[in-house]
């Protein structure tokens, strides 16, 4: 979890668009998985409204303190696209929203192969989306292979992170 909560975190560090809650949600995270230090405790304690740069501070302790070095960015964006792909397994978002988000992530990573069948998926969405008049497919199945690639896709990260 310390490894899945600190890619999520950087990922929307990278992407230059981390809020005070992320930072916030990080460190609760990280306390939830017993694991402390001095800048820890203060930036967990720290109220939503206070100053950015504040939080930015006490993480980057933080990480020097717990000894972790900042994710490869491709790293943080499958650590994102594996929480895109829970929120449909856990059905809390439309599937089709989320395959669109799970596209724009890959699309950011240089279309790996592994992921390659989000953009197939995603050209489905646009096919029935904008009335293919050539091709356009069931969206009732097109929803269900979205959520089976979700679950393979979850599954396989889980193995992953078990090595």
């Amino acid at each position: 979890m310390i490894i899945r909560a600190t890619r999520a975190v950087f990922y929307m560090i990278h992407k230059g668009n981390a809020t005070t809650l992320d930072y916030l949600k990080w460190a609760c995270r990280m306390m939830e998985d017993d694991q402390e230090s001095k800048s820890l405790y203060m930036l967990a304690s720290m109220e939503e409204s206070e100053n950015i740069f504040k939080y930015q501070d006490y993480f980057n302790r933080s990480l020097s303190e717990l000894g972790i070095t900042i994710p490869d960015f491709e790293d943080c964006a499958r650590e994102i696209i594996r929480e895109l792909c829970l929120e449909i397994v856990n059905k809390t978002r439309d599937p089709f929203e989320v395959t669109r988000d799970i596209f724009k992530v890959t699309i950011e990573i240089d279309y790996p192969a592994d992921l390659s069948v989000w953009i197939n998926l995603d050209d489905g969405i646009d096919r029935i989306t904008y009335d293919d008049e050539y091709y356009r497919p069931d969206e009732r199945e097109l929803k269900e292979q979205i959520e089976l690639e979700a679950k393979n896709y979850s599954a396989a990260q889980d193995v992953e992170n078990i090595r």
